[in-house]
Protein backbone atom coordinates (compact mmCIF):
# COMPACT_ATOMS: atom_id res chain seq x y z
CA UNK A 1 0.00 0.00 0.00
CA UNK A 2 2.75 2.28 0.88
CA UNK A 3 4.03 2.11 -2.67
CA UNK A 4 0.93 2.70 -4.31
CA UNK A 5 0.55 5.73 -2.13
CA UNK A 6 4.15 7.01 -3.36
CA UNK A 7 3.26 6.22 -6.71
CA UNK A 8 0.22 8.18 -7.10
CA UNK A 9 1.39 11.31 -5.63
CA UNK A 10 4.40 11.18 -7.28
CA UNK A 11 2.37 10.94 -10.94
CA UNK A 12 -0.18 13.66 -9.58
CA UNK A 13 2.95 16.29 -8.70
CA UNK A 14 4.48 15.16 -12.82
CA UNK A 15 0.54 15.91 -14.16
CA UNK A 16 0.37 19.16 -12.14
CA UNK A 17 4.23 20.30 -13.10
CA UNK A 18 3.31 19.02 -17.03
CA UNK A 19 -0.01 21.00 -16.96
CA UNK A 20 1.28 24.54 -15.80
CA UNK A 21 0.83 26.84 -18.40
CA UNK A 22 3.42 29.27 -19.57
CA UNK A 23 3.70 32.52 -18.70
CA UNK A 24 6.01 35.15 -20.38
CA UNK A 25 5.88 37.73 -16.84
CA UNK A 26 6.45 35.17 -14.46
CA UNK A 27 9.96 34.18 -13.43
CA UNK A 28 11.44 30.72 -15.32
CA UNK A 29 13.77 28.94 -12.76
CA UNK A 30 14.86 25.87 -15.00
CA UNK A 31 13.80 24.74 -18.69
CA UNK A 32 13.88 21.13 -19.29
CA UNK A 33 12.54 20.84 -23.32
CA UNK A 34 9.59 22.29 -23.37
CA UNK A 35 8.59 22.40 -19.44
CA UNK A 36 9.20 25.24 -17.60
CA UNK A 37 9.60 25.47 -13.61
CA UNK A 38 8.59 29.23 -12.88
CA UNK A 39 9.16 30.32 -9.38
CA UNK A 40 5.51 30.25 -8.40
CA UNK A 41 5.56 26.44 -8.77
CA UNK A 42 8.20 26.48 -5.87
CA UNK A 43 6.23 25.33 -2.61
CA UNK A 44 7.52 26.22 1.02
CA UNK A 45 10.46 24.28 1.49
CA UNK A 46 12.45 26.31 3.69
CA UNK A 47 13.14 24.83 6.70
CA UNK A 48 12.13 27.54 10.14
CA UNK A 49 14.74 29.58 10.94
CA UNK A 50 17.25 28.42 7.87
CA UNK A 51 20.29 30.42 6.78
CA UNK A 52 20.60 32.36 3.54
CA UNK A 53 23.06 29.40 2.63
CA UNK A 54 20.76 26.99 3.63
CA UNK A 55 17.60 28.58 1.99
CA UNK A 56 19.62 28.10 -1.37
CA UNK A 57 20.85 24.79 -0.89
CA UNK A 58 17.60 23.44 -0.63
CA UNK A 59 16.48 25.84 -3.60
CA UNK A 60 19.13 24.34 -5.41
CA UNK A 61 18.45 20.27 -4.44
CA UNK A 62 14.32 21.39 -4.98
CA UNK A 63 15.49 22.85 -9.26
CA UNK A 64 18.26 19.24 -9.55
CA UNK A 65 15.09 17.12 -8.02
CA UNK A 66 12.67 18.72 -10.66
CA UNK A 67 15.31 18.74 -13.79
CA UNK A 68 15.43 15.26 -13.33
CA UNK A 69 12.21 14.31 -12.92
CA UNK A 70 11.37 15.83 -15.86
CA UNK A 71 13.65 14.76 -18.25
CA UNK A 72 12.57 11.11 -17.13
CA UNK A 73 8.83 12.55 -18.13
CA UNK A 74 10.06 14.07 -21.45
CA UNK A 75 11.64 10.30 -22.67
CA UNK A 76 8.18 8.52 -21.10
CA UNK A 77 6.21 11.18 -22.97
CA UNK A 78 7.99 10.69 -26.27
CA UNK A 79 7.69 6.58 -25.99
CA UNK A 80 4.30 5.80 -24.74
CA UNK A 81 0.88 6.00 -26.54
CA UNK A 82 -1.91 8.53 -25.48
CA UNK A 83 -3.60 5.38 -23.94
CA UNK A 84 -0.77 4.53 -21.92
CA UNK A 85 -0.55 8.05 -20.18
CA UNK A 86 -3.83 7.99 -19.02
CA UNK A 87 -4.22 8.16 -15.60
CA UNK A 88 -7.89 9.64 -15.31
CA UNK A 89 -8.88 6.45 -13.31
CA UNK A 90 -5.82 5.62 -11.51
CA UNK A 91 -6.27 9.37 -9.86
CA UNK A 92 -10.33 9.41 -9.67
CA UNK A 93 -9.71 6.12 -7.65
CA UNK A 94 -7.20 7.46 -5.45
CA UNK A 95 -8.35 10.80 -4.98
CA UNK A 96 -11.80 8.92 -3.63
CA UNK A 97 -9.64 6.54 -1.55
CA UNK A 98 -8.31 9.83 0.22
CA UNK A 99 -11.49 11.52 0.53
CA UNK A 100 -12.91 8.14 2.36
CA UNK A 101 -9.57 8.11 4.79
CA UNK A 102 -9.94 11.70 5.56
CA UNK A 103 -13.99 11.41 6.68
CA UNK A 104 -13.51 7.57 8.64
CA UNK A 105 -10.11 10.12 10.76
CA UNK A 106 -12.67 12.59 11.44
CA UNK A 107 -15.35 10.14 12.36
CA UNK A 108 -12.77 8.24 14.82
CA UNK A 109 -11.07 11.39 16.22
CA UNK A 110 -15.26 11.81 17.51
CA UNK A 111 -15.17 8.59 18.92
CA UNK A 112 -12.09 9.14 20.90
CA UNK A 113 -13.28 11.89 22.63
CA UNK A 114 -15.39 9.44 24.53
CA UNK A 115 -13.51 7.76 27.07
CA UNK A 116 -13.46 4.24 27.49
CA UNK A 117 -14.24 3.39 31.42
CA UNK A 118 -12.10 1.41 33.98
CA UNK A 119 -15.21 -1.27 33.60
CA UNK A 120 -14.50 -1.90 29.84
CA UNK A 121 -10.75 -1.97 30.84
CA UNK A 122 -11.14 -4.82 33.71
CA UNK A 123 -13.51 -6.79 31.55
CA UNK A 124 -11.44 -7.28 28.92
CA UNK A 125 -8.82 -7.92 31.34
CA UNK A 126 -10.63 -10.82 33.02
CA UNK A 127 -11.85 -11.89 29.93
CA UNK A 128 -8.58 -12.39 28.13
CA UNK A 129 -6.33 -13.22 30.78
CA UNK A 130 -4.48 -16.14 29.20
CA UNK A 131 -3.11 -13.41 26.69
CA UNK A 132 -1.48 -10.97 29.47
CA UNK A 133 1.35 -13.55 30.52
CA UNK A 134 4.69 -11.80 31.28
CA UNK A 135 7.78 -11.61 28.92
CA UNK A 136 10.20 -10.94 31.80
CA UNK A 137 9.88 -10.21 35.38
CA UNK A 138 8.74 -6.57 36.87
CA UNK A 139 8.46 -5.18 39.86
CA UNK A 140 7.20 -2.52 42.28
CA UNK A 141 10.27 -0.53 43.61
CA UNK A 142 11.79 2.27 45.80
CA UNK A 143 15.28 2.81 44.79
CA UNK A 144 18.02 5.69 45.82
CA UNK A 145 21.47 6.31 44.77
CA UNK A 146 23.42 8.00 47.09
CA UNK A 147 27.13 9.21 47.57
CA UNK A 148 29.32 6.09 48.80
CA UNK A 149 30.79 8.75 51.28
CA UNK A 150 27.41 10.65 52.31
CA UNK A 151 27.23 10.85 56.02
CA UNK A 152 22.99 10.39 55.10
CA UNK A 153 23.63 6.57 54.37
CA UNK A 154 22.14 5.26 58.11
CA UNK A 155 19.44 8.01 58.04
CA UNK A 156 18.21 6.41 54.13
CA UNK A 157 18.67 3.10 55.64
CA UNK A 158 16.34 3.79 58.61
CA UNK A 159 13.84 5.70 56.44
CA UNK A 160 13.16 2.86 53.96
CA UNK A 161 14.29 -0.70 55.51
CA UNK A 162 13.00 0.40 58.69
CA UNK A 163 8.74 1.79 59.91
CA UNK A 164 9.30 3.37 56.26
CA UNK A 165 8.64 6.92 56.64
CA UNK A 166 7.27 8.67 52.82
CA UNK A 167 7.96 11.89 54.23
CA UNK A 168 11.31 11.38 55.44
CA UNK A 169 12.54 9.60 52.78
CA UNK A 170 10.91 12.07 50.00
CA UNK A 171 12.99 14.55 52.13
CA UNK A 172 15.60 12.81 52.24
CA UNK A 173 15.88 12.15 48.09
CA UNK A 174 15.59 15.76 47.38
CA UNK A 175 18.16 17.00 49.65
CA UNK A 176 20.78 14.25 49.19
CA UNK A 177 20.23 12.02 46.61
CA UNK A 178 21.97 11.89 43.02
CA UNK A 179 19.07 9.66 41.52
CA UNK A 180 15.77 7.95 43.03
CA UNK A 181 12.42 6.72 42.00
CA UNK A 182 9.06 6.43 43.92
CA UNK A 183 6.39 6.02 41.50
CA UNK A 184 3.90 3.39 42.19
CA UNK A 185 4.23 1.88 38.96
CA UNK A 186 5.45 -1.50 37.73
CA UNK A 187 9.20 -1.85 36.37
CA UNK A 188 10.66 -3.68 34.10
CA UNK A 189 13.41 -5.64 36.38
CA UNK A 190 15.93 -5.76 33.35
CA UNK A 191 15.19 -1.42 33.73
CA UNK A 192 16.30 -1.53 37.79
CA UNK A 193 19.42 -3.54 36.98
CA UNK A 194 20.57 -1.18 34.72
CA UNK A 195 20.18 1.70 37.13
CA UNK A 196 21.41 -0.54 40.33
CA UNK A 197 24.11 -2.81 40.21
CA UNK A 198 23.07 -6.11 41.57
CA UNK A 199 25.02 -9.16 40.71
CA UNK A 200 22.91 -12.43 40.15
CA UNK A 201 22.39 -15.13 37.44
CA UNK A 202 19.09 -16.48 38.49
CA UNK A 203 16.09 -13.08 38.73
CA UNK A 204 13.45 -15.33 39.84
CA UNK A 205 15.61 -16.69 42.93
CA UNK A 206 16.80 -13.44 43.78
CA UNK A 207 13.02 -11.60 43.41
CA UNK A 208 12.12 -14.31 45.78
CA UNK A 209 14.34 -14.05 48.66
CA UNK A 210 15.35 -10.36 48.34
CA UNK A 211 13.00 -7.58 49.77
CA UNK A 212 15.56 -5.10 50.81
CA UNK A 213 18.76 -4.74 48.80
CA UNK A 214 21.87 -2.34 49.87
CA UNK A 215 24.66 -2.76 46.98
CA UNK A 216 27.86 -0.59 46.46
CA UNK A 217 30.33 0.40 43.81
CA UNK A 218 33.41 2.54 44.00
CA UNK A 219 31.00 5.76 43.68
CA UNK A 220 28.01 4.99 45.31
CA UNK A 221 25.85 2.95 47.60
CA UNK A 222 22.28 2.01 46.34
CA UNK A 223 19.34 1.26 48.39
CA UNK A 224 15.93 -0.67 46.94
CA UNK A 225 13.00 -1.78 48.66
CA UNK A 226 10.76 -4.13 46.35
CA UNK A 227 7.38 -3.55 47.31
CA UNK A 228 6.27 -6.20 44.74
CA UNK A 229 7.28 -8.49 41.52
CA UNK A 230 5.33 -10.60 39.10
CA UNK A 231 7.55 -13.31 37.60
CA UNK A 232 8.06 -13.75 33.73
CA UNK A 233 5.23 -15.94 32.04
CA UNK A 234 2.97 -15.68 35.19
CA UNK A 235 -0.17 -13.10 34.80
CA UNK A 236 0.71 -9.87 34.06
CA UNK A 237 -1.27 -7.38 36.14
CA UNK A 238 -3.91 -4.99 35.30
CA UNK A 239 -2.39 -1.83 35.87
CA UNK A 240 0.81 -3.08 33.43
CA UNK A 241 -1.46 -3.95 30.99
CA UNK A 242 -3.84 -1.41 30.81
CA UNK A 243 -2.63 1.35 28.32
CA UNK A 244 -2.12 -1.71 26.11
CA UNK A 245 -5.81 -2.72 26.71
CA UNK A 246 -6.98 0.96 25.88
CA UNK A 247 -5.61 0.64 22.31
CA UNK A 248 -6.54 -2.82 21.62
CA UNK A 249 -10.22 -1.59 22.33
CA UNK A 250 -9.84 1.43 20.71
CA UNK A 251 -8.97 -0.33 17.39
CA UNK A 252 -12.55 -2.58 17.97
CA UNK A 253 -13.99 0.00 18.15
CA UNK A 254 -12.86 2.09 15.28
CA UNK A 255 -13.27 -1.43 12.84
CA UNK A 256 -16.87 -1.48 14.29
CA UNK A 257 -17.33 2.34 13.59
CA UNK A 258 -16.07 1.84 9.85
CA UNK A 259 -18.44 -1.07 9.31
CA UNK A 260 -21.16 0.18 11.20
CA UNK A 261 -21.12 3.51 8.91
CA UNK A 262 -20.72 1.28 5.87
CA UNK A 263 -24.11 -0.65 6.28
CA UNK A 264 -25.99 2.24 7.59
CA UNK A 265 -25.16 4.04 4.64
CA UNK A 266 -25.56 1.45 2.12
CA UNK A 267 -29.37 0.93 3.96
CA UNK A 268 -29.94 4.72 3.88
CA UNK A 269 -28.96 4.86 0.31
CA UNK A 270 -31.08 1.79 -0.76
CA UNK A 271 -33.92 3.00 1.61
CA UNK A 272 -34.02 6.80 -0.32
CA UNK A 273 -33.86 4.46 -3.81
CA UNK A 274 -30.24 6.34 -5.00
CA UNK A 275 -28.91 3.39 -5.83
CA UNK A 276 -29.56 1.59 -9.16
CA UNK A 277 -27.72 -1.41 -10.23
CA UNK A 278 -27.93 -1.75 -14.09
CA UNK A 279 -25.83 -4.73 -14.76
CA UNK A 280 -27.06 -7.94 -15.51
CA UNK A 281 -26.27 -10.84 -13.05
CA UNK A 282 -24.43 -13.93 -14.75
CA UNK A 283 -26.42 -16.80 -14.44
CA UNK A 284 -23.74 -19.51 -12.62
CA UNK A 285 -23.06 -22.79 -15.15
CA UNK A 286 -25.46 -25.44 -14.81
Amino acid sequence: MKHKSRYFWILAIVLVLHACKDNTNAKILAQVYDYKLYASDIPHIYPANCSANDSALCLQNYINNWVNTMVVLQKAEKNLNEKQKDFTNQLQEYKNSLTIHAYEDLLIRQMQSEPISEKELQDYYEAHKDNFLLKSNIVKVLYVKVDKNSPQLPKFKQALFGSYNEKVFFDLCGKYAVNYFVDDVWLQFDDLLKEIPIQTYNYEVFLKNNRQITVSDDLYTYFALIKDFKIKESVSPFSFEKEKIKNILLMQKKIKLIQTMNVDLRKTAETEGKIKIYATPVKPVQ
